[in-house]
């Protein structure tokens, strides 16, 4: 069922009637599955942070330690 939408004057009464269909066409919509659109271009690099410290190599650092971590929890499972 597609939503019929309610073209609302001044003087129309808000009736308990009219916000269920609203909530049902918020919930129809909601229970599709969404679909991303196209990807954008990747930006240009953004500044350093405040203290102008590069973290890219700390963060894959800590990144691999996580995933190091995960695995070996994984084997003694």
């Amino acid at each position: 069922m597609s939503y019929e939408k309610t073209t609302w004057k001044h003087d129309d009464i808000i009736t308990a009637e009219k916000l269920n269909h609203i909530e049902e066409g918020i919930a129809e919509v909601d229970s599709k599955p969404s679909v991303p659109g196209p990807e954008g271009k990747q930006g240009p690099q953004g500044p350093a942070g405040k203290d102008g410290k590069d973290l890219t190599e700390e963060l894959a650092a800590l990144t691999s330690r996580v995933t190091a971590l995960e695995n070996k929890s994984k084997e003694n499972a």
